[in-house]
């Protein structure tokens, strides 16, 4: 008989519950920094005319590490997601009603702001696209690069990684729309798997290396 397995020790996440999560959603518009310490520094706005449906949630709400998922992950993999915490968030939506493709605006990117993004412009193909405002943004992107200089620090520029998730059955994207919107997009592909709830649907995290960023969300 197999000897029982050992319980794994519970990740240290008292580093992101000290530090506040650097993105907020209020009064219609999604920031990323502010404070400072000498509470100067102002926030950088992301996204302008946020609809009320729109969620924002912290990735340190949101990571349970009691949970199996967490327990199941490399002790490193979930020391090091706890320690980056307070970097990242999970945006989201609700439907007043069921719906198998679930376009939501999630608001504008008026810009200028510099951008890197991939989008699919094939079933099977991508390719790079950049661009300054949601306006240059293109169908079906898989993941998106701000320059946030806002967040510049000794390192240079700040970044912000936007990248659209799967959640249960429905895969997500991002898509432009008139007036220099965005809308985030979750379909599941078929008529006879609906949802209301879309809370996780695409995950936002700050950073000032890009190359950092991109890895750790």
């Amino acid at each position: 008989m197999a000897p029982p397995n050992e319980p794994k020790p519970t990740p240290n996440t008292a580093s992101s519950s000290a530090s506040p999560c650097l993105f907020s959603l209020r009064d219609g518009e999604l920031t990323v920094g502010g404070g400072g310490n000498d509470g100067s520094k102002a926030a950088a706005a992301l996204l302008t005319g946020v609809p009320g449906n729109v969620t924002l949630t912290p990735f340190a709400e949101a990571f349970d590490p009691t949970t199996k998922a967490a327990s199941d992950a490399p002790e490193e993999l979930a020391r090091q997601a706890a320690s980056n915490a307070h970097r990242g968030a999970f945006l989201g939506f609700a439907l007043p009603a069921a719906a198998s493709r679930a376009p939501c605006s999630v608001g504008r990117l008026p810009g200028p702001r510099r951008f890197l993004s991939v989008f699919r412009f094939k079933t099977c193909w991508s390719t790079a696209w950049a661009g300054r405002r949601g306006r240059d943004s293109q169908m079906e992107t898989q993941w998106v690069l701000l320059e946030v200089q806002e967040l510049a620090g000794a390192a240079g520029a700040g970044y912000v990684f936007v990248l659209p998730l799967v959640q249960g059955s429905f895969r997500s994207a991002i898509f432009p729309e008139e007036d220099d919107g965005v809308v985030i997009c979750a379909e599941s592909g078929s008529a006879s798997v609906t949802a209301t709830d879309f809370h996780r649907i695409a995950y936002v995290h700050a950073g000032d290396d890009p190359y950092r960023v991109m890895q750790e969300a």
